[in-house]
This record gives structure tokens, C-alpha cells and sequence, in this order.
């Protein structure tokens, strides 16, 4: 595995700060009857078959106090955008060093769409001799995946004169009453998940100039670690009609990757019009991958979610 990466060039540390923060919002959001324009549909459709399309209780409520959704609003949250990086780099004495450092925090419009990475990297090279150099490449990251983001058709199929939650707050499972149509926001507010990928690489090497103009050999060990783990949690519900216990997840998959590389190169240049190159590698590699997942049903008791 050959590749070319960041190191100091500079005698005095070079110290780079960058911080970045924004709002995001919906580049599109699709066309959607009002109030009035959906009165007007409904009498159209009773027009055409000769036939009543009565209005679920909780329509009429809202109809009679004034009250109208727009679901687009309904489902969206606060999206802010946050990155911040630091790197440190330089060349002292016979050493180079890259040091690095980054976290960002994304939330998208729509509710429950949340993302964060942490990387590091660290990039180190030692001038040993004039015929040997060590090196070390470095990095980790983590990144989650948390929450349950809005049901968008869900939200397209809801009246204006839908309600979405109960006095109290608590997402209403049916916010027309009856029918098909769900609530977009009762997983995104009730249930649990998070989904957290964390990957670490190192990369060792030397370099060493044989003796043989041209000739040189370069030993690199490569290690890469991979872990997954999913949690899911869908809490008890018993309200009205609606009965439910809880359930829940957990998903766990690891990976491991090692690499053994022998590099062998000559490079000669003979006369002005012609060039010999020649490499050989040798490798050994490895992986190991495992998985494991639990899951159950029936939980009573939301306490023993964790």
C-alpha cells in the first residue's frame, strides 16, 4: 500500500485553525393544499360521486377553533451546521510531524436527522540515518448516526386540520383519528437510536537506501479496525386505543484488517534516452470479521431499555 501523506515542511510548528458554523434549510418543499384548498377538494370529491366525506372528529375541532397544520413545519427543527479543525505541523532536526484534530455537528431541517464525527490523524517521519527512515501514520474517527428523522410521507398524506399531539404533548399515533395515515413524528420523538461507527488505522514503515545505487527496500505493517454498534428502543404506549410494549436492539460487528508489505525497487538511468524500473512486492494479508445481535420483545418495564 504506497500513499502520499501530510507531513511538516517547516523548521517553526505551523499551527492551522479553522472554524465554521451555518444554518441549513430544505432546498425544496413540495406544493401543499391549504385549509381552503382543502375544504374545496373534499366538496369536489362528494360532488363527483354523490356522496358524504365526512370529517374525522379531531378535523372538526380544529376547524371550529381555527387551528391548521402545515406539516412541513411541523416535522422541521433548528439545522445548524458546526466544524471545527486544528493541525499542528513541522520539521525539526531530523523529524517531521503532522498532528491533526476535527469535530463536526450536523443537523439537517428535517427533526430526528442528527450526525457527529471526531477524526485525529498523526503522521510522523524520523530521518534515522542517511539510509533509513521510520515512520508512523496515525488516524482514528468516530461517527454517529442519532435519532429517528421524520417520516416524510408520512407528513405529505396529513390534512391541515390534523392534530398531531395530545394535550399533554404526547405523540398522537393517528392524527386524523382514523385510516392509514400515521403520525410522522411518533418514532422520531419516542424512539431511541444510535448508530456509532468508530475506525482506527496505523500504518508503520521503513525506508532504507541499499548500498546498490537505486536499490531500495521499504517494510510496511498496516493495521485497521472497524466497529459498528446499532441501538434501537421503541418504549411501551398505552393511550386510547393504542396498546403496545416495549422493544428493543442491539447489533454489534466488528472487522479487522492487518497487512505485511515488502517493497523491493530499482530505478537506473542509462544514457540520456533510456530508464530501467523495477519493483517487486510481497504481502501477507489478513481480516477478521464478527457480528452478534440481541433483541426482545414484550419489555414491560421501559427502565430496562438500558
Amino acid at each position: 500500500i504506497l500513499a502520499t501523506t501530510k507531513q511538516g515542511s517547516t523548521s517553526k510548528p505551523d499551527i492551522a485553525v479553522k472554524s465554521y458554523y451555518g444554518l441549513s434549510d430544505f432546498a425544496h418543499i413540495p406544493r401543499y393544499l391549504d385549509a381552503k384548498k382543502y375544504i374545496q377538494v373534499r366538496k369536489d370529491a362528494e360532488a363527483a360521486d354523490g356522496g358524504s366525506y365526512p370529517f374525522q372528529p379531531l378535523e372538526v375541532a380544529n376547524m371550529d377553533s381555527g387551528r391548521t397544520l402545515n406539516p412541513w413545519e411541523a416535522i422541521e427543527q433548528r439545522a445548524p451546521v458546526l466544524n471545527n479543525y486544528l493541525s499542528v505541523s513541522g520539521k525539526r532536526n531530523e523529524i517531521t510531524y503532522y498532528l491533526s484534530g476535527s469535530y463536526s455537528e450536523i443537523k439537517s431541517p428535517r427533526m430526528g436527522d442528527n450526525f457527529n464525527r471526531l477524526t485525529t490523524r498523526i503522521n510522523v517521519e524520523i530521518a534515522a540515518t542517511p539510509w533509513l527512515k521510520l515512520g508512523i501514520n496515525d488516524g482514528y474517527s468516530s461517527k454517529e448516526k442519532k435519532g429517528i428523522p421524520a417520516n416524510l410521507t408520512d407528513a405529505s398524506y396529513l390534512s391541515p386540520y390534523a392534530d398531531l399531539y395530545y394535550d399533554d404533548g404526547v405523540p398522537r399515533p393517528l392524527p386524523m383519528n382514523v385510516g392509514p395515515v400515521k403520525n410522522p413524528l411518533t418514532e422520531t420523538l419516542l424512539d431511541k437510536k444510535s448508530d456509532i461507527t468508530k475506525t482506527l488505522f496505523t500504518n508503520t514503515y521503513a525506508n532504507i537506501e541499499l548500498p546498490l545505487t537505486g536499490l531500495s527496500y521499504r517494510l510496511s505493517v498496516g493495521f485497521s479496525q472497524e466497529n459498528v454498534r446499532i441501538f434501537e428502543y421503541t418504549p411501551s404506549f398505552d393511550r386510547d386505543e393504542f396498546f403496545n410494549l416495549g422493544s428493543g436492539s442491539k447489533s454489534y460487528a466488528n472487522s479487522k484488517n492487518l497487512s505485511i508489505e515488502n517493497l523491493v525497487k530499482y530505478h537506473r538511468s542509462f544514457h540520456q534516452d533510456h530508464e530501467l524500473d523495477v519493483t517487486l512486492l510481497y504481502g501477507i494479508y489478513t481480516n477478521q470479521d464478527e457480528s452478534s445481535s440481541l433483541s426482545s420483545n414484550n419489555i414491560f418495564n421501559d427502565a430496562l431499555r438500558s
